[in-house]
This record gives structure tokens, sequence and C-alpha cells, in this order.
């Protein structure tokens, strides 16, 4: 995991598996192996987060989509696996803990 990926279709879609895993009684915990950013252009597909239709993510989870909007609108220099963990925080308090 790279702060630069922070809010990117990828972290949408592991949070969204967590929440319903966690909805389904497993006990969960997230090791997060941190790696330095990059030069790349991973974790840049966030467009995401804008699109409203017939296959929209809000579908999936809307109160998800809510809650990570504003990480996936962050400029790279200023995204933090911190804010991704507290998004997590959130919505699994009473499912789950960090590691």
């Amino acid at each position: 995991m790279k702060d630069q990926y922070v809010g990117d279709i990828g972290d949408f879609g592991k949070v969204l598996i967590l929440k319903h895993l966690a909805e389904l009684g497993f006990k969960l915990g997230v090791n997060w192996v941190f790696t330095k950013n990059d030069n790349t252009n991973a974790g840049e597909d966030r467009d995401y987060v804008n699109y409203r239709g017939i296959d929209c993510l809000c579908c999936c989870d809307k109160s998800l989509l809510e809650g990570i909007v504003q990480l996936a609108h962050t400029i790279k220099s200023e995204r933090k696996i911190g804010d991704l963990e507290n998004l997590i925080r959130k919505f699994f308090e009473k499912y789950c803990f960090l590691l």
C-alpha cells in the first residue's frame, strides 16, 4: 500500500468487501504493507466517484461511496493511509480492529 493509492477504485472494492464480511459476522483486521510513493500513475483510477447511472457504485453501497469521495478527491501529495484507516474505523468500529 502506498499513500498515493488512497481513495482509488481498489480502496472502494477493498472496503466494500470488508464491510460485507463484517456484517456477516467475520472478525476482521487490516494489516497494511506500507511502501513509499513512486512517480507512476498507479492509484489514479478515481473517476468512479463522479459516475452516475444504472451501473454506478452507489448502487453497491451509497454510504461507503459518500465516505470515500473525499479521499478520492484528495490531491496526490496529501493522501495518507491514516485517512483510509479512519474511514474503515468509522464503518467497522463494532466489527474489526486495525493492526
